[in-house]
Parts: C-alpha cells; sequence; structure tokens
C-alpha cells in the first residue's frame, strides 16, 4: 500500500514544527510548504506569529504492515551490522548506546524549550503569590506569542506581563443608576466591614465634582454585636450621617421605603463565619428587604489564605453578590493570590481599603494601579499599562 496521507502541523517556530512532526510521525513525514499565520493570543495583548507546515507520509502503511516492516528493518539493520563484523554481543552494545544518544537528545530538546526569561519570570510570580496555573497561562503565552529575540528581551518579557495581569483585574461599575443605591456590605467575621462601611460613606458623601454634598444613610442589621453598633454610630456622628438598626427583612424594607429620597444607603451587616448556614439564611432574607436597587459586595481580608478565599467565594455565593471588595491591604505584602482567583473566577473589584484611618485609607478609582504596585522584582511602566486600561474606559463590568 503506497498512498501519500497529507496534514498540518503548527508551532511557534520551525524548530518546534519539525521536532513535533517527527515525534509523531517519524522519517517518513516530508514537509510540503511552510507558512506563517497569525496566532491567537493571552486576553488579546499580543500579535505575534506561529509556523504552520503542511506535511505528507511517503508511505501510508496500515498496521499490520508497519509491524512487519520494522521486523523487516530490524533484521535488515541486524544483517548488515553481522556483514560489517559485529557479533551479537556488540550489536546489543551498540543498541544501548543508540538509546542513551536518543535519551539524550530528548532531554536536550525539553531543556531547550524553557527558555532562561520564561523561568525568571516564572519564579517572580511565584514570589508574589500567584496561582500554578495563572502562571502557566502567563509563560504560555510568551511561550506561544513570544519570538526567540523576544524573550530575550527580558524588560519587554517584563512590560508584556504585567499588562498581562493588569488586563485580568476586572472593575465592578453598576450598570445603571438607581436611587437610592443601596450597598451591602457581606463576609466573614473580622475582615473589617464595618469601618469599610464608613469609608464608603465618606466616600460616596461628595459627588464626582466634589461640590455637592450627597444624602447618605447608614443602617446596621448587626444588633449581636454592641461594639459594632457602637462604631458605626460613632463613625456616623463624626460625619453627619444618621445611623440606624434594622433587625428583620421588614425593619429594612420599612427603613428603605421611609429613604427613598436620599442618594445612597450603606448596610452594615452581621460577621458570620461561611460554615454558618443557619445564620447565613437569615442574613440573606433580611437582606432581600433593600429591594432590587441594591448592590451586595462581598468583603474579603487580603491576608486570607488562598484557600480560604476560594471557600469563602464559594460559600458565600448565595448573596448573589455583584463584586469584591478586599480589605487591610496594607497588612501583605503579596497580591498575587488575589488577583489569580478573581481572575480565574471573571469576578470584579468594587474597593479595596489599605488601612484602619477613616474616611481615608480606601482607593475606588486606581485600583488596578495600587495593586500593581504591590508586586514584588518586576519592572514595568504602568503609563503604557494606562494607555491598554484607557481603551477599556467605559465598559461596565459585573458578574453574569
Amino acid at each position: 500500500m503506497t498512498s501519500s496521507r497529507y496534514f498540518v502541523v503548527s508551532g511557534k517556530d520551525e524548530h518546534e514544527v519539525r521536532r513535533k512532526i517527527f515525534n509523531d510521525y517519524g522519517d517518513k513525514a516530508r514537509i510540503l510548504t511552510t507558512k506563517y499565520v497569525p496566532a491567537g493570543s493571552f486576553l488579546g495583548l499580543f500579535g505575534q506569529r506561529k509556523v504552520e507546515c503542511t506535511c505528507y507520509l511517503s508511505s501510508g502503511l496500515i498496521a499490520q504492515e508497519k509491524e512487519e516492516q520494522k521486523k523487516i528493518d530490524r533484521q535488515s539493520k541486524k544483517e548488515i551490522l553481522s556483514m560489517a563484523g559485529f557479533k551479537d554481543d556488540q550489536m546489543e552494545k551498540l543498541a544501548q548506546d543508540i538509546k542513551i544518544i536518543k535519551e539524550s537528545v530528548s532531554a536536550g530538546i525539553q531543556q531547550e524549550e524553557i527558555h532562561p526569561s520564561l523561568k525568571k519570570i516564572g519564579d517572580i510570580l511565584e514570589d508574589n503569590d500567584f496561582s500554578p496555573s495563572f502562571i502557566n497561562a502567563v509563560t504560555e503565552t510568551l511561550r506561544r506569542e513570544f519570538a526567540l529575540d523576544d524573550l530575550d528581551n527580558f524588560s519587554l518579557v517584563q512590560q508584556s506581563v504585567a499588562e498581562l495581569i493588569a488586563r485580568s483585574i476586572k472593575i465592578y461599575n453598576p450598570t445603571g443608576p438607581r436611587f437610592p443605591l443601596i450597598q451591602v456590605l457581606v463576609g466573614p467575621t473580622g475582615v473589617g466591614k464595618t469601618t469599610t462601611v464608613a469609608k464608603l460613606a465618606a466616600l460616596q458623601g461628595l459627588s464626582p465634582n466634589k461640590a455637592v454634598e450627597r444624602r447618605i444613610r447608614i443602617v446596621t442589621i448587626d444588633s449581636y454585636r454592641i461594639g459594632a453598633r457602637a462604631q458605626i454610630e460613632i463613625y456616623g456622628e463624626i460625619m453627619n450621617i444618621p445611623v440606624e438598626l434594622a433587625d428583620n427583612y421588614d425593619d429594612l424594607r420599612g427603613y428603605v421605603d421611609k429613604n427613598r429620597d436620599v442618594d445612597f444607603i450603606l448596610v452594615d451587616t452581621i460577621g458570620k463565619g461561611p460554615q454558618d448556614y443557619q445564620k447565613l439564611a437569615e442574613m440573606r432574607k433580611t437582606l432581600e428587604g433593600a429591594g432590587s436597587n441594591s448592590e451586595i459586595h462581598l468583603a474579603i481580608s487580603a491576608t486570607t489564605k488562598t484557600a480560604d478565599i476560594k471557600e469563602i467565594l464559594r460559600q458565600f455565593e448565595f448573596f448573589n453578590y455583584e463584586a469584591v471588595v478586599i480589605t487591610k491591604l496594607d497588612e501583605t505584602t503579596r497580591v498575587g493570590n488575589l488577583i489569580s482567583v478573581l481572575a480565574d473566577r471573571g469576578i470584579p473589584l468594587f474597593c479595596l481599603t489599605t488601612g484602619q484611618s477613616v474616611p481615608s485609607d480606601i482607593e475606588r478609582d486606581n485600583i488596578v494601579g495600587y495593586l500593581m504596585a504591590k508586586l514584588r522584582n518586576i519592572e514595568f511602566d504602568m503609563d503604557g499599562i494606562n494607555k491598554i486600561l484607557a481603551r477599556q474606559a467605559g465598559r461596565t463590568v459585573g458578574r453574569n
């Protein structure tokens, strides 16, 4: 059987394509044509090319014929070596030597694939606590989209990686005007929800032009902790913002109806662990009293371990939170785990808190810049990143 079979193999360069052809088809494969085509990219950042080769096999032997051919080849090789004066033990030694050489060549090819820049950037991302899946996505993008000369330029590699990271950070913006806009903060105990509510109240208190005062109200449903209620009342008194308590659905529904003419209502909630299902269910029922003008945000401390972040995100899902608030960023030196987990799930950020001071120490307008500034041992031009982010301006980011 002597018919030919055609196939296409692609890779980042000709070396990779030839290696794939040899590994998959052996020395019977022949390259017919070679061309360069646009390649896909991670988050749409890069516009590199890949190599695509159209190939054919000179023999289309079926499986049985291939096995017979192998036997013939082995016998022919043995006869040739015997004619050349090789004895059986010498032929066995030669076969072992050839095997060692093949394994050495294969190991060399694998080692060649790990470019020093990819190894270095992977180590930097790991040091910043990015997840293995995030690191793999970044390095595979560089491997696929960058030519070898580009990988040799580590400054270019760092800038490109920084752009990938920045574009993976989603920012939440409301889908449309709501009056009053009711912002509810939920989350585990001890993440700083009460302090964050006070900061948000101060932040929302002025219009974008800082000229018109907005009418703000604070309501707490945390009647269990006297200290928490006293704390938010003190903040409210300092900022001249009324604070009230709602114990249940009817209380909250009545409070919202009574304050239809205000601009913002901030709701502070009970701090409960994600495993406290009964209390969480009761709180969810109470929050239904906020109505359709409400948006719920989940507060998570920046000091939380990666596994716990994932569990918190999962356990609070039934609140249908629209975005995440990261608190206590001043208490950590690594943010890669936060960026990785949220990027993996496509969850946007609403704001960051960066200290204990009220009304300051809250970041809403420059979330990406603040997180990027926390990265360690990676150099990049933030102006270049801002240009990319500017092209995304105006796009509403929310959860489906």
